[in-house]
């Protein structure tokens, strides 16, 4: 006879049967979301390649412009944000014949109402405005009821990219560009969208960013690829679906000029001449500009190569500023060849407390260690508010990260334009990128720019030591739970970063 301990009773049989359920439910609980990351994973990389190899058999690839140039050019660093708006209005001011704008976000705020204000009197002006903004969904601001509000004034728009999120290779490229032409005689172009914060008018986070103003020919090399871009395959005019009264309201409101836009207006006309006077202006004689062609492919990418051609000349130093640091693969090769050749390699970029991308964080946490080994010297920006050539009447941010994408080579040779240090730059968005060499001068006002900010700055690796507390910065506990978490798809999914 069995047991009384040992006999199964009528309790036991649902009690295991619900413990085999649990136990099933917890392993597809934490399989199916596993699966599905590797499944987009696996899709993304896929669809990159196959793309890729795609991209380079169904036509010619042209080649990208890459236009050197040894005549005299005029150059001017921008690297103040009320400055910067006050050059912008200055320049669309200019215009008699055209205007070309080329931007990855343009907001609906003050800055890009007064932007786009001004150019919608351009145009009633009888110049030729046109205006070309990404499509990317998560930036994506100024929709078609926008668009046609603006086309009632004359300015032209179009969209780039607006491939369905379910094209996972198509929907990744993007025009990461930042153009403003004039007449074909000046540009002005660097790391600034359109928005409050990219010009120190946010009371709640700003960037620190610069900016370059061409004056000369090359302007015209650099209008040739703005038409590409229009011109493209992948630019496509705003939807024609009539607008809804709210959406009518709200872009009459943007576009049409209030009693309060004319007040602003006439603050930046009473302080932007004094801010524009104390900008100083270079001449340049040997001037390269060199832009990415449509398109994702690997055989489009140009500025890389310029890039990295650049830097393998340095003989003793490079000092630089990106907004994100991830290094991968070919970059981080190439980091280790400078220091193992004895060049000084110097990166300026942002804590957790001073950017809202949290996940470039987490890339950059993760590899750390392998940084360590290359002699690279990284600095992260403490959030601090800068020095501020105008006090605005607005409620001051607490909170500042830097934005600018530039570098200074043997003090010698200036780079500044569009491209980030990390992976999306590199192999998937459409950037621009000008280059001035040997101009000391030139050289020593950015050196002296970017060192202000690291002055504001802490080093998360200095001398091969890593100070991953510096990197945190002040950052909220809920900042560093996100970054902590986003670490393994950061790692997995650099390459879209």
């Amino acid at each position: 006879m069995t047991p009384a301990s040992h006999q199964p009773n009528a309790a036991s049989k649902p009690s295991l049967w619900r413990r085999a359920l649990r136990s099933r439910v917890v392993r597809w609980g934490l399989g199916l979301p596993a699966l599905a990351v590797l499944t987009l994973y696996l899709g993304l990389v896929g669809a990159l390649k196959v793309g890729e190899l795609a991209a380079g058999r169904e036509r010619p690839l042209s080649p990208a412009v890459h236009a050197r140039s040894t005549e005299p050019h005029t150059l001017t660093l921008v690297d103040d944000g009320p400055t910067s708006l006050a050059q912008r209005l200055a320049l669309i001011d200019s215009a008699k014949r055209s205007l070309e704008l080329e931007f990855f976000i343009f907001e609906l705020d003050l800055a890009s109402r007064l932007v786009a204000q001004k150019l919608a009197e351009k145009a009633r002006q009888g110049v030729r405005v046109r205006l070309l903004v990404d499509f990317s969904l998560a930036v994506f601001e100024l929709g078609p009821a926008y668009a046609h509000h603006l086309a009632r004034s004359g300015v032209e728009v179009r969209y780039y990219n607006t491939s369905a999120a379910y094209r996972l290779l198509a929907v990744q490229h993007r025009s990461h560009r930042k153009l403003l032409i004039v007449d074909d005689e000046v540009v002005m172009s660097g790391g600034r969208n359109i928005g409050d914060d990219y010009f120190h008018l946010s009371p709640h986070f700003n960037f620190l960013d610069a900016d370059v103003v061409v004056r000369g020919p090359i302007a015209q090399q650099v209008r040739a690829t703005f038409d590409r871009y229009w011109t493209s395959e992948l630019a496509a005019k705003p939807d024609d679906a009539p607008p809804t009264p709210e959406e009518r309201r709200l872009a009459r409101a943007f576009v049409d000029t209030t009693p309060g836009d004319r007040a602003t207006f006439a603050f930046v006309a009473e302080h932007g001449p004094r801010l524009l006077s104390k900008l100083r202006h270079h001449t340049c004689r040997d001037l390269t500009f060199a832009t990415d062609f449509p398109g994702v492919a690997e055989s489009n990418r140009r500025v890389y190569q310029v890039l990295t051609g650049v830097f393998a000349e340095a003989r003793e130093r490079v000092l630089g500023e990106s907004p994100y640091v991830v290094l991968r693969g070919d970059g981080l090769a190439q980091v280790r060849a400078l220091g193992e050749r004895g060049v000084a390699v110097t990166l300026l970029s942002n804590s957790l407390h001073s950017t809202d991308a949290y996940y470039t964080v987490s890339a950059l946490r993760a590899t750390l260690g392998t940084l360590a080994t290359t002699r690279l010297n990284l600095w992260a920006y403490s959030g601090a508010a800068p020095p501020q050539q105008l006090q605005l009447p607005l409620p001051q941010s607490t909170r500042w990260g830097v934005h600018a994408k530039r570098a200074v080579v043997d003090d010698r040779h200036v780079l500044i334009g569009t491209f980030n240090v990390d992976p999306r730059s590199a192999n998937l968005n459409s950037e621009l990128l000008f280059v001035c060499r040997d101009h000391p001068a030139l050289a020593a006002e950015m050196r002296a720019s970017i060192e202000a900010r690291i002055a504001r700055s802490k080093p998360v690796l200095a001398d091969g030591v890593v100070h991953t507390d510096h990197l945190l910065g002040d950052a909220p506990w809920s900042a560093r739970a996100k970054m902590t978490l986003a670490i393994p798809l950061a790692w997995a999914f650099d390459f879209l970063l």
